[in-house]
């Protein structure tokens, strides 16, 4: 079975996402919860970083949620 390394960092105070460093606009209508500054996976697991809290990253690694920006 075929494995890609997926990484993506979304940055929703420049409207930008990353996917395997491949820059691109945020165009998706329905955008982030706007508590969410950032949101980063790599390697199996990823962070997200809320602005209406301390900065410390949450952890996650079920990306799904994101699946409709990276598409």
């Amino acid at each position: 079975m075929t494995t890609i390394d997926l990484s993506f960092r979304i940055d929703q105070a420049n409207a930008e996402i990353y996917v395997n460093s491949i820059s691109a606009p945020l165009t998706t209508p329905v955008g982030l919860a706007a508590n969410v500054s950032y949101v980063s996976f790599a390697k199996g697991a990823g962070t997200v970083i809320y602005n209406d809290r301390p900065a410390i990253p949450e952890l996650f690694t079920d990306p799904s949620p994101y699946q409709s920006y990276i598409n």
